[in-house]
């Protein structure tokens, strides 16, 4: 059977869509790739999209239909976290930015952002740069606000943490490894371009 044939089997007992769905669906490839920028809401899509169609879908029901749809075309595993399994780190995209009182220089900080997976509790710094000194420092802070070491640290892959990323077998910086080592705790990046693998701190990200 074609899979046209499969689809109908499976849904024949379901009503056709209304017209102004199918049209929002044909919206939502591109709003997709734009949630995925810096900045970028469900609300002002919604805006832009209720701008070119007054008569469509209101707020609410653009969020819903957005999430049935997600879920058809984007399933994703549930992942159950164990307490002190792992420690989730990452650096946000937008920058806080200092002033000198003195001189009026502003500088430019990198946000770090880690959580622990099964109960979510956040430590946040920022520090002057991503590099592997200031991460590493971080990461080290971070272990002794939480009073502990988790069984994995998980690292996006940052060049402070992953000499090569794979989605295979990325390669650890070595400082990064032996400091690991030192902390007796494993690190297991994830995997490049997948933001699911650590959604939990991409939530953190964002509230940050």
């Amino acid at each position: 059977m074609t899979l046209e044939e499969l689809d109908r089997l499976f849904k024949s007992d379901q009503k056709p869509k209304p017209e102004q769905l199918v049209m929002l669906e044909k919206y939502f490839p591109y709003f997709d790739k734009e949630l995925r920028k810096t900045g970028v809401t469900k609300e002002l899509l919604w805006q832009e999209y209720y701008t070119k169609h007054p008569n469509s879908y209101k707020l609410s029901q653009f969020r819903y239909w957005y999430r049935e749809w997600t879920k058809e075309v984007s399933p994703v595993m549930h992942f159950t976290h164990k307490a002190g399994d792992k420690l989730f780190i990452d650096f946000t995209g937008k920058k806080l930015s200092i002033v000198d009182k003195y001189t009026g220089e502003i500088q430019d900080l990198e946000v770090f952002v880690c959580v622990l997976g099964s109960s979510q509790y956040t430590y946040v710094e920022a520090c002057e740069s991503q590099k592997k000194e200031d991460f590493m420092a971080c990461v080290e802070n971070a272990l002794w606000f939480y009073g502990g070491v988790p069984q994995a640290l998980v690292p996006d892959n940052l060049r402070a943490a992953v000499s090569k990323s794979s989605c295979y077998e990325p390669i650890v910086n070595i400082d990064f490894a032996d400091f690991a080592e030192y902390y007796e705790t494993a690190v297991l990046p994830t995997r490049a371009y997948r933001p699911r693998d650590k959604a939990i701190v991409e939530n953190a990200v964002r509230i940050i």
